[in-house]
């Protein structure tokens, strides 16, 4: 895991922390500072989209099973599970080349932030198996099975998207 931590993240240097004109690699200047910010602030507004599409597409799963459009259930279903996968490769990618961003709020708000956090970090754990276990009962038409454990999958998906976003938000616009 350290080497390939450490490819990404020279890979990440590399790409945006570029030598200045002096050939210093000390020192960066202001066209670089801003490619560098600019990653910053478009990976985080990636991740959000990603876990937003994956949530509306788990609703409308919900939606269309709902109104017995089983195919459409389907396809709704794996987008969300594919966004979600996209989502979770674009975090760890995101956090091996910048790390995590650390909640400067103080008092009762940095409380409720770390509620929100702790819950939603426990949940996204253990959403991950609950997905493939539930994808799997249905591509293998255990539907029984399946409707069994999807009634616990899909309000956990749901809770773990709008609280992605409540972080987000949380982190980057408090």
């Amino acid at each position: 895991m350290a080497v390939v931590r450490d490819f990404l993240t020279g890979w990440g240097r590399a790409l945006f922390y570029d030598l200045d004109r002096s050939g210093s690699p000390a020192g960066r200047s202001g066209l670089q500072a801003r490619a560098c910010v600019g990653v910053e602030t478009w990976l985080p507004i990636l991740n959000t989209t990603l876990i937003a599409i994956s949530g509306l597409a788990a609703a409308t799963g919900y939606l269309c099973i709902r109104q017995r459009k089983v195919e459409a259930h389907k396809w709704a279903m794996l987008t969300a599970t594919t966004f979600a996968a996209l989502f979770l490769v674009v975090y760890v990618a995101r956090y091996l080349l910048l790390g995590s961003k650390l909640y400067t709020g103080e008092g009762a708000v940095r409380v409720v932030y770390f509620a929100i956090l702790i819950s939603h970090t426990i949940l996204a754990t253990i959403l991950g198996p609950m997905v493939l276990v539930t994808i799997y009962r249905a591509l293998t038409r255990q539907f029984r099975r399946h409707r069994r454990i999807a009634r616990l999958t899909l309000p956990v998906w749901l809770y773990v998207a709008v609280t992605g976003w409540i972080i987000y938000l949380m982190l980057y616009t408090l």
